[in-house]
């Protein structure tokens, strides 16, 4: 049997730019935070690739927290994939794969900062884009 290769691969993710900042004073008492991300997609048809650049921003409402993680992911993608499965790939499978690495980062800086860590919730891409 021979094995199926994806038509989107997943290739690698850089860290390329963190800020991280709390207030001291009231780190034991941070509420419910919010996440926001904003992303950047770029296309090489010609080499079939896709570079994902992914910012989330994390803040609590009364300004204690303030992190934000800006993440680059790369993939490629085969010749014969068509507009709307770029589309899903791009939009939804992209940034669902490269979110759990921000949690994961994000879980590491502040647990290994001194701080009680803090767990991102995850993030449904697909609702979301249903909902812009």
């Amino acid at each position: 049997m021979e094995e199926q290769v994806a038509k989107f691969r997943f290739l690698y993710y850089k860290i390329v730019e963190s800020h991280f900042r709390i207030n001291e004073n009231n780190s034991d008492h941070v509420g419910q935070v919010g996440v926001e991300v904003k992303r950047e997609n770029f296309v090489d048809s010609d080499s079939r690739s896709f570079k994902l650049i992914m910012s989330v921003s994390i803040k609590d409402k009364d300004g204690i927290i303030d992190i934000g993680v800006t993440v680059e992911g790369y993939f490629n993608f085969d010749s014969e994939i068509s507009e709307e499965q770029k589309s899903i790939f791009f939009d939804f499978n992209a940034p669902a794969i490269l979110y759990p690495y921000v949690r994961a980062y994000v879980n590491a800086l502040t647990s290994l900062s001194g701080y009680n860590p803090l767990i991102l919730p995850t993030i449904n891409f697909a609702a979301r884009r249903k909902k812009e």
